[in-house]
């Protein structure tokens, strides 16, 4: 990381994020392949880290909008960050962690 770069790190109960974002309104927040991969899961841990991750982006980058982001385990399971349409110019990496009942999440933006 350069010396410019923001770390960004927050942590959310399971709870808040179902009361915030009811499953009837997931397809509003996350794309078909994030439904796919990791709303059928039993616990909403997964989901609950995505959306978490994406409100950091957001609020960094205001123009861009929920599903315009997408967060998809790479092969070793490492979380990735995909721009559907126009990307930030910054690198954005992620780490996210969750339990029965709480998420954990890191946000790193630096120079390209």
């Amino acid at each position: 990381m350069t010396k410019g770069a923001k770390k960004i790190v927050r942590r959310m109960a399971i709870a808040d994020f179902l009361s915030k974002v009811p499953p009837e309104h997931f397809a509003c927040y996350f794309t078909g392949n994030e439904m796919k991969r990791y709303a059928k899961r039993k616990g909403k841990g997964g989901l609950a880290a995505r959306f978490l991750i994406k409100e950091i982006i957001i609020n960094e980058f205001p123009a861009l909008d929920f599903k315009e982001i997408e967060i998809l385990n790479a092969d070793g399971g490492k979380p990735e960050v995909h721009f559907l349409s126009a990307k930030p110019k910054k690198n954005i990496f992620v780490s996210l962690s969750h339990t029965k009942t709480e998420v954990a999440v890191i946000v790193m933006i630096d120079e390209l």
